[in-house]
């Protein structure tokens, strides 16, 4: 499958396939049909909906306000959810921060070491 790079800025659309997001301001009000990866810097607010899993990885920043169908993976970005998450959020290093109206319906698991 190709992967996507999101230019920075503010989208609407509707995007199928894996996207990445590096380096820059990304808000995302549509929806992304695969996975979003956030990497180098990236600092991403969605309000949208990614019908996949979510990699924070490196030093990228994330808000989630909207939806994430699939699992959140932080594998050392900075997240805060408050939103709603499907299905597991798995952290092996980065730091997360769930508010009390954010919905997981997952497992959280932590292998940080």
């Amino acid at each position: 499958m190709v992967e996507l790079k999101l230019r920075s800025g503010r989208t609407f659309d509707k995007i199928e396939g894996n996207v990445v997001a590096e380096k820059g301001e990304f808000e995302i009000r549509g929806m992304i049909a695969g996975n979003l990866e956030t990497k180098n810097n990236a600092y991403v607010v969605l309000h949208g909906m990614i019908c996949g899993t979510l990699f924070a990885l490196e030093t990228s920043r994330v808000i989630i306000h909207g939806m994430v169908t699939d699992s959140l993976v932080i594998d050392g970005g900075d997240v805060e959810v408050y939103g709603m998450i499907c299905k597991d959020v798995t952290r092996k290093k980065g730091k997360v921060w769930v508010d009390k109206n954010a919905k997981i319906t997952g497992r959280f698991e932590d292998s940080y070491e």
